[in-house]
């Protein structure tokens, strides 16, 4: 075996399909045209996750040193920001108050921000952490 199929880097640079699944039954949760909704996201290996990382970690800092404790509101923020640097697109079947959603940054921005969704925030947080959605199955 080449130990270079253990590769996590590139698929986490490029983004993987994370299929949604419904929160109460973990089905898989079908778009408009009857296939799975699904989002393309990098992983936690990625560049942008780690340049995203550091920066949170730094105004943390900075924060705690002017003797300001990070609230929730800024965790959560937090959280939006980084999983909209981490989208890279999102299927095309996508319905968002009953009009069609097509990927965009700012449609990203809208999803992440919206407390409605936490179930799928939760779900794509796990994703982009778990370096096996991000290596090939058969390596």
């Amino acid at each position: 075996m080449d130990i270079l199929s253990l590769d996590v880097l590139t698929p986490a640079e490029e983004g993987r399909p994370m299929t949604v699944r419904h929160p109460a039954t973990a089905a898989v949760v079908l778009g408009s045209d009857g296939k799975p909704v699904t989002i393309t996201l990098r992983g936690i290996r990625s560049a942008i996750a780690r340049e995203t990382l550091r920066r949170f970690n730094a105004e943390a800092a900075a924060q705690e040193a002017a003797g300001r404790k990070p609230s929730l509101d800024d965790a959560n923020e937090l959280n939006f920001q980084y999983l909209t640097a981490l989208t890279v697109t999102w299927s095309d079947n996508w319905q968002y108050n009953g009009e069609s959603f097509p990927f965009t940054a700012g449609n990203a921005k809208t999803l992440w921000a919206d407390d409605r969704m936490i179930s799928i925030r939760e779900q794509a947080l796990r994703f982009v952490s778990e370096d096996g959605n991000f290596i090939a199955p058969s390596a």
